[in-house]
């Protein structure tokens, strides 16, 4: 969608559900509840944070807070994050067979947010791509808008690969209680 913010790569413990995810100028990593966070460049510099702690991250330190309020709600804080990224492809209609181990459907998604107006449902194409042993390998979403370009991919590889995530250690580590840095400057 043409956003650095939402160009990711990721890592998750199967077995824990703690993960880690490296974009172009952040590393968050969730284990359990607790989040940390490292961040540069313009993501530091838009983040609403106080001084020390915008320098001990410019340093290369991370900063620790729990899971926002509501992050149910959240696309990458929610509890079933990244598995939660497949669900267009599992709720698609009309999939029809595009290839060996491709598939393609439609899905309307409906906003239904609490809202004191009528949210426009948003239509998009749904395309999956399994691999051998019939896992997501690839699921893409074209929104078919009057914006041609708006399509978001996500890619699963390397199934049962060890992936040991842990927090930092504490002396690199700084508190955070606001959370609000997160919702508004990170992924969410």
């Amino acid at each position: 969608m043409g956003s650095d913010l939402y160009s990711y790569t990721g890592v998750v413990n199967a077995e824990t559900k703690n993960w880690e995810i490296t974009g172009k100028e952040y590393v968050v990593r969730r284990v359990g509840t607790e989040l940390y966070v490292q961040a540069s460049g313009k993501t530091l510099e838009t983040m609403i944070l106080p001084p020390a702690t915008t320098a001990h991250l410019a340093a290369g330190g991370w900063v620790h807070s729990r899971l926002p309020h509501g992050h149910e709600l959240s696309v990458v804080f929610n509890d079933s994050f990244p598995w939660n990224q497949a669900k267009p492809a599992t709720r698609a209609t009309g999939m029809t067979r595009t290839g060996t181990r491709s598939f393609s459907g439609k899905l309307t998604v409906k906003d239904s947010r609490p809202s004191s107006r009528q949210r426009p449902s948003i239509d998009m194409r749904v395309g999956a791509d399994l691999d051998e042993q019939g896992r997501f390998a690839r699921i893409s979403r074209d929104f078919l808008t009057k914006s041609p370009d708006q399509s978001i991919v996500f890619t699963f590889s390397d199934y049962g690969v060890q992936a040991d995530i842990a927090a930092p250690p504490p002396s690199d580590v700084v508190e955070q209680d606001n959370t609000s840095f997160l919702t508004s400057t990170l992924l969410n």
